[in-house]
């Protein structure tokens, strides 16, 4: 899967706005912009609610089929984590993790090894404006 360009996260708590929400999706488009709705909710708010993963797919599903809208659109499982991803394979286009337990903790040396081994490869610089090389850089990865 390619994510468009521009994407906008829908995320309809209540469940009853997800027509309202693709409407302005097309009036974006109507303007030129063309945006890929992406309905989300995370797990917790589900528990709030009392709603489920798949309910968020048939809202989306719903919109999409009453307002005849032929462009993409997607479903992300958000904020979800190893208790809780079950429940949102088979509605979900893709997943949001949530990292929250793991903020202030610091990994293990191999757990470090094992992510430079893997990321080393994107290690670079990225540029804002590639076409104009005069244009300061936005990030610099560096490696030791």
């Amino acid at each position: 899967m390619k994510l468009q360009k521009y994407s906008f996260g829908v995320g309809d708590r209540f469940g009853h706005q997800g027509e309202a929400q693709l409407q302005a999706i097309m009036k974006a488009k109507a303007q030129g912009v063309n945006i890929a709705p992406v309905w989300n909710k995370s797990h917790r708010e589900h528990s709030i609610i009392g709603t489920t993963p798949a309910d968020v797919r048939k809202e989306a599903d719903r919109a999409v089929e009453d307002l005849a809208w032929n462009d993409s659109y997607y479903v992300d499982a958000d904020h979800i984590n190893m208790n809780n991803v079950d429940e949102f394979i088979e509605c979900s286009d893709f997943f949001t993790l949530d990292v929250a337990d793991y903020i202030g903790k610091e990994a293990r040396d191999e757990e470090l090894k094992q992510f430079a081994d893997v990321a080393l490869k994107y290690a670079g610089t990225l540029r804002a404006y590639p076409n104009n090389p005069e244009q300061r850089n936005v990030m610099t990865a560096q490696t030791k």
